[in-house]
């Protein structure tokens, strides 16, 4: 459980849901939207949702092993803007 989306133990559906937009934004997660389970994203968008977790608890330090092992190249390739 993320210690930022609960009240009394008890979670907000529209704070996840904002969360996981927001996540969806920020790490660039191709997903039709915050309500599409993970599982049924490609391995990489998985992988970004877990890191996207992880950083939802906002750790003051973050150490990865091997982060972008198993990541299609083609997510690391900066997007033109233009």
């Amino acid at each position: 459980m993320i210690p930022t989306l609960a009240r009394l133990g008890i979670m907000s559906r529209r704070s996840q849901t904002e969360l996981a937009t927001q996540t969806i934004r920020t790490l660039a997660i191709r997903a039709r939207g915050p309500q599409q389970a993970a599982g049924t994203l490609s391995g990489g968008n998985q992988q970004k949702v877990v890191v996207g977790k992880w950083l939802a608890t906002r750790p003051r330090i973050l150490l990865l092993d091997e982060p972008t092992r198993g990541i299609d190249v083609g997510a690391k390739v900066p997007r033109s803007t233009g």
